[in-house]
């Protein structure tokens, strides 16, 4: 008899040492989960402010004033403005684009023209 009390004793404390690791273990498991949770909240608010800031920057008004104000650009007027396409020469407007000069019309800058390869200068 006296074998099978500390038997069962042995059993108890092996079962009370288990249930202790066990509660320990959850507690460890819960504070991780919390820290988890704070951290997603965190980085969720990350998130949405770097949308917010990511639109604000995407903000054409936005672009517009910071090019004016801190780089010092201005919009050109369209009569300024020529579009070329890939392939097709540049047209020469000469005062009409404002003075801009085309590098094709200028013999000095255009080593295929007759002037630059004969070595004539103006």
């Amino acid at each position: 008899m006296k074998a099978l009390n500390a038997v069962l004793i042995l059993l108890l404390v092996a079962c009370c040492l288990s249930l202790v690791t066990s509660r320990q273990q959850q507690r460890l498991d819960y504070t991780a989960m919390v820290q988890a949770q704070k951290q997603a909240m965190r980085l969720d608010q990350d998130y949405q402010n770097l949308k917010t800031s990511q639109q604000a920057l995407e903000n054409s008004e936005r672009v517009a004033r910071v090019a004016r104000k801190q780089m010092k650009m201005e919009h050109a007027p369209s009569g300024r403005v020529d579009y070329a396409s890939l392939g097709a020469p540049l047209a020469s407007h000469g005062a009409a684009s404002g003075g801009a000069i085309n590098p094709a019309s200028n013999p000095e800058s255009n080593p295929t023209s007759s002037a630059a390869k004969n070595g004539q200068t103006q």
